[in-house]
């Protein structure tokens, strides 16, 4: 790769960078956010010996689809770039074993303040099939965006893609000493947009949803299946990602409970919430943390009443962490959501509470829901 070409490059992106308020800091380790999405941008690429090859590069963006004024936001830019068989076909016949790919992708931050430039490098040593398999190198950094200083729409491009082939022999000498750039390019106009965004002022305030709730819980000890009918209340924050505040509401209901595999039993069953349901809506997941207490007002094993009444329920609320399953979860539509808890023993249930405890307290308890709005 060219040194002086990269040094420039680096150079250039400091002092654009510091002509923003905050400024693209560095690479942060940071969670993907929102909205990702994979662009592949075609190229062709001049190499050595075979001249233009067309060279495909996804990138995998993963950002907020709107970011606040004067807060930075993480972002996950991955590149992927596949040389074509010939090129490995073309290495071998000059004796080579494997090579050194370096990948430089040049990229630009583009909002209604500016632009940023932005460079990202990666690489690795492929070995060479005989039969000229494609060559694939993959890369993901994590960056910081700039700390925008005016709202509008946002965009990041590529701006070029440069290659550097170090083709090695068996005995470890260069076919090419010191190596071989690759310049590509892209058609002319060509739009090379990878990722869009919206700079927004103020925190949007929360946007109130309705769902009602349907499902089930498996309760693990008693090998039974408990109905789930209520509704969900719902406040949520229209930037992802956002909060998310409810209020849960269910219905009494009836557990079917097989004791020891094959005692059929019965346990009215009433769950109580214990204060706001709290989450996050980010990366189109919903994650949502409840507390509820259990209350059993009656436990029936052959239809006889052992057990239960206003005071039975479990010592200590469930804490019930649920997250929708199916990717890019609407919030004006619901979707499926699915989880686990465990149960703390029961009290105050009577004379057979020990008893009761044995088939109901433990972990492994699941819910399979759906939310529809």
């Amino acid at each position: 790769m060219n040194a002086t070409r990269k040094l420039i490059s680096r150079a250039t992106a400091a002092v654009a960078a510091a002509l923003l308020t905050g400024g693209l800091t560095g690479l942060a380790a940071a969670p993907a956010s929102a909205e990702p999405k994979d662009t592949t941008l075609n190229h062709t690429c001049t190499f050595p010996l075979i001249g233009g090859q067309p060279v495909p590069a996804t990138f995998h963006t993963d950002l907020p689809s709107q970011i606040l004024l004067h807060q930075q936001a993480h972002a996950s830019l991955g590149v992927s770039v596949t040389l074509p068989g010939t090129v490995a076909t073309a290495l071998r016949l000059q004796h080579a074993t494997s090579v050194n790919v370096s990948v430089s992708a040049d990229m630009a931050v583009r909002s209604p303040e500016g632009e940023v430039p932005l460079s990202e490098d990666g690489g690795g040593v492929k070995p060479l099939d005989s039969d000229g398999e494609p060559l694939t190198v993959s890369f993901s950094p994590q960056v910081l965006l700039p700390a925008f200083t005016k709202t509008g729409d946002g965009s990041i491009v590529v701006t070029g893609l440069h290659l550097s082939l170090d083709a090695k022999k068996a005995d470890g000498s260069s076919v090419w000493p010191g190596g071989k750039d690759v310049a590509c390019t892209r058609p002319l106009g060509a739009d090379s947009t990878i990722a869009r965004f919206t700079i927004i002022g103020d925190v949007p305030p929360l946007t109130p949803r309705h769902f009602a709730l349907k499902g089930s819980s498996s309760i693990k000890a008693a090998n039974g299946t408990l109905p789930l009918d209520g509704t969900l209340d719902a406040l949520v924050s229209p930037v992802s990602p956002g909060e998310v505040q409810a209020d849960l509401a269910l219905k009494p209901a009836t557990a079917e409970l097989s004791l020891l595999g094959f005692l059929p039993a019965k346990a009215d069953v009433v769950l109580s919430p214990v204060g706001k349901t709290t989450g996050t809506l980010a990366g189109g997941v919903l994650t949502s943390t409840s507390k509820v207490l259990i209350k059993l007002p009656s436990v029936s094993v052959f239809g006889i009443q052992v057990g239960g009444g206003d005071s039975c329920q479990t010592s200590q609320p469930a804490e019930i962490t649920l997250k929708s399953t199916q990717p890019g979860f609407d919030p004006a539509k619901g979707g499926p959501i699915a989880g686990t808890y465990a149960l703390s023993a029961l009290e105050n249930c009577g004379d057979h509470t020990s008893f009761i405890n044995y088939f109901v307290a433990g972990d492994g308890n699941t819910i399979d829901a759906n939310l529809s709005a």
